[in-house]
């Protein structure tokens, strides 16, 4: 008797299933069991398990070969867009950056936003990966131009139907495999905090921001000072008000509800800090990955101390 795919993938899950209740008889343990129904035929289709022999051994007469290899499952893929406003300033660094950015593992498209005055533009050959690249002159405001740029990148990337935006800025270096790393958390904004250099204490200090109560009430972003901020950093990954967008991973929809980035123009708070205070009010959680901190060549001095 032939028996088609679909019931050997039937008949395959029916005998994990008796299998793992044996072994919660056997064991009383029940928390070996991780996998659903539905993730264990995933699994099936996509290592392409040789089900004959399952069957065989419980006494099946199969006839219809199966190839290995031959049952697929097709998975979207994510789309992904590598972004960020990039200015001539930071020339110190390209190069740098450029040739880190090749090295990061996995499928995206670059998006770059050059916001330098005319005739100052930065070189953007050299990249691997498809390359769109948007020019704007700056405005008077720097925090404005660096907003302004950022919902370029965001128009841009619903456009075309990206699923996720990873910003990187440039003159942040993570490692190659910061985007599978990123997304394997499956939450919709997460990113790796980085240090900045002050020249006023001459040390780094961690971008971290939390929340605090003030005496009316209110809740107010607090940087945290030097030594509590580095008591953040334990490898797990922790809810955060803010810890900038240098490095973060975005779902798309997040942009459902939060449409722009922007800034008040009577304040200095950067776009990242009002970004994490309409995630705040929109109940879109920040998270940070504690197990990496991503260099940050902020300053031509913190690449003559900080070579690696």
């Amino acid at each position: 008797m032939k028996i088609s795919i679909k019931s050997i993938i039937a008949l395959a899950i029916a005998y994990i299933d008796i299998k793992l209740l044996q072994n919660e008889e056997q064991t009383g343990d029940n928390d070996k069991i991780h996998f659903t129904r539905d993730e264990i035929r995933n699994h099936l289709m996509a290592t392409a398990v040789d089900l004959n022999k399952i069957l065989e051994n419980e006494g099946y007469n199969v006839s219809l070969p199966i190839k290995k290899n031959s049952l697929k499952i097709k998975k979207k893929m994510s789309k992904i867009l590598l972004a960020t406003p990039i200015y001539y300033k930071k020339k110190y660094c390209w190069e740098r950056w450029k040739a880190n950015v090749n090295k990061i593992e996995g499928s995206f498209d670059i998006l770059l936003v050059d916001n330098s005055p005319k005739g100052s533009r930065l070189d953007v050959s050299g990249f691997q990966s498809s390359l769109k690249v948007l020019f704007m002159d700056p405005l008077p405001n720097p925090r404005e131009t660096l907003a302004q740029s950022q919902n370029l990148i965001l128009d841009y990337a619903k456009r075309n139907n990206y699923d996720y935006i990873f910003f990187l800025e440039q003159d942040l270096f993570p490692e190659k495999d910061v985007i599978e790393h990123l997304l394997s958390f499956g939450v919709s904004v997460v990113g790796n905090p980085y240090y900045k250099y002050s020249p006023l204490h001459d040390t780094d200090y961690l971008i971290w921001l939390d929340l605090q109560k003030m005496p009316d009430g209110s809740l107010d972003a607090r940087v945290l000072p030097f030594v509590e901020s580095f008591h953040q950093i334990d490898g797990t990954l922790k809810k955060v008000f803010n810890i900038g967008v240098g490095c973060c991973m975005i779902d798309i929809k997040v942009f459902d509800l939060i449409h722009k980035f922007r800034v008040e123009p009577d304040d200095e708070n950067h776009s990242d800090t009002y970004f994490a205070q309409d995630l705040f009010i929109s109940g879109i959680p920040f998270y940070a990955d504690t197990s990496r901190i991503v260099k940050h060549l902020d300053t031509e001095f913190s690449l003559k101390t900080k070579q690696a």
